[in-house]
C-alpha cells in the first residue's frame, strides 16, 4: 500500500535524475533513523538534516507525502522511516517509461475508498438533498453526547490523577488505612448491633409480665392458643427472670444469649444448666421457620431441669 501512495504522491524525476532522488531519500532515511535511535536532544537536528537533503530535490521537498511526518511537533518518525523506505523502494522499481501517475493516482483514489480504509456511515443512505440537514442533526446529536458525558469524562480525569499521581504518596496511604480502619468499626459495630436486636426477646403483647411466674403463665397461654413461637418466647424469659429472682445474677436486656451465659459462668451450676436451655431456644428461634408444641415442650422441659439444678 505504502508502495502505491509513494507512486502516486510525487512526480517522477527523469530518467538522469532518478539516481540523485534515490540518493537523497536513502540519506534522507538514514538520518531519521539515527534520529529515531538517539536521544531526545540530538532527534531535532537530524530531522532538520532530513529534511534539507530532501528540500534539495525539488521532486522530493515539494511532496507533502514525503514531509508531512518530519513537520509534526513531535515529529512521526515511524510514519517517516515507513514513507521513506517505500520512496526509496519505488524509485530502485521504476521502470524506465514515465509511469502514469494520473492511474496510479485513480487506482490509490479506489484503495483508499474500499474497506479497510473507508468505514461504514449511514450517511450513505441518505439522499444527496438530506445530506446537509442529516449533517446538522449528527452535529448537534454529536454536542449533546458530548455534553452529557462531559462531567463522567471529568470524574474519570480525577480519578486517574489521584490513583496515578497521589496514590504512593505517605498522606493518600495514611488515610486509606484510616479509612479501611473506619469501615471495618463501622460494619464490626452494625454487625453487633443487628446481632443483638435479634437476640433481644420480642417484646410481649401488652405490658412485659415482672415476674417469672407471670411470664411462665403467659407461656402456658400462649401455647394453648397455638402460638409457639411466642410461648418459648416467654419460657425463656421467665428463666432468666427465675435466675435474676433467686440473686444469682442481674441481666442486661439489650445482651445477647451467649453474653448471659457469660455473665453466670462463675456458677458452673447454675451455667451448665442455663446451656442446654440456651442453646434450644437458639435453634428455635434462629434456626426453625416453623415451632410446634414438641419444642415448645422440649424447651419448657429444660427450663424446669435448670430451676431444679439451681434450687
Amino acid at each position: 500500500m505504502l508502495f502505491i501512495a509513494a507512486m502516486a504522491a510525487f512526480p517522477r524525476p527523469a530518467v538522469g535524475q532518478t539516481d540523485d532522488a534515490l540518493g537523497s531519500v536513502t540519506r534522507a532515511l538514514e538520518l531519521v533513523k539515527r534520529a529515531q535511535a538517539a536521544p531526545e536532544p540530538e532527534r531535532a537536528p537530524l530531522v532538520r538534516q532530513a529534511q534539507d537533503v530532501l528540500a534539495e530535490r525539488p521532486e522530493l521537498g515539494g511532496s507533502n507525502w514525503l514531509q508531512e511526518p518530519l513537520n509534526g511537533s513531535p515529529p512521526d518518525l515511524e510514519q517517516a522511516i515507513d514513507r521513506l523506505s517505500a520512496a526509496q523502494a519505488t524509485l530502485r522499481t521504476r521502470p524506465t517509461n514515465p509511469s502514469d501517475t494520473e492511474a496510479a493516482r485513480l487506482a490509490l483514489d479506489r484503495i483508499l475508498a474500499g474497506p479497510p480504509f473507508a468505514g461504514w456511515s449511514w450517511l450513505a443512505f441518505v439522499p444527496a438533498l438530506l445530506l446537509p440537514l442529516a449533517l446538522l442533526a449528527e452535529r448537534i446529536a454529536e454536542l449533546i453526547w458530548n455534553a452529557m458525558r462531559w462531567p463522567f469524562d471529568r470524574i474519570l480525569d480525577l480519578l486517574n490523577y489521584v490513583f496515578e499521581g497521589l496514590f504512593f504518596t505517605p498522606a493518600v496511604l495514611v488515610l486509606a488505612l484510616i479509612a479501611t480502619i473506619g469501615l471495618v468499626w463501622l460494619y464490626r459495630r452494625g454487625l453487633r448491633s443487628a446481632i443483638v436486636a435479634e437476640a433481644e426477646i420480642a417484646r410481649p403483647r401488652g405490658d412485659l409480665p415482672p415476674t417469672s411466674a407471670e411470664a411462665l403463665a403467659s407461656a402456658q397461654s400462649r401455647a394453648a392458643a397455638g402460638e409457639f413461637r411466642d410461648a418459648c418466647h416467654f419460657v425463656f424469659l421467665s428463666t432468666l427472670l427465675w435466675i435474676e429472682e433467686q440473686g444469682q445474677a442481674r441481666f442486661v436486656p439489650a445482651a445477647t444469649n451467649r453474653e448471659y451465659l457469660a455473665q453466670i459462668a462463675a456458677q458452673p451450676r447454675v451455667s451448665a444448666a442455663l446451656g442446654p436451655v440456651v442453646n434450644r431456644f437458639d435453634r428455635i428461634w434462629y434456626g426453625q421457620d416453623t415451632v410446634g408444641d414438641a419444642d415448645y415442650r422440649d424447651l419448657l422441659g429444660a427450663a424446669t431441669r435448670l430451676r431444679e439444678a439451681a434450687a
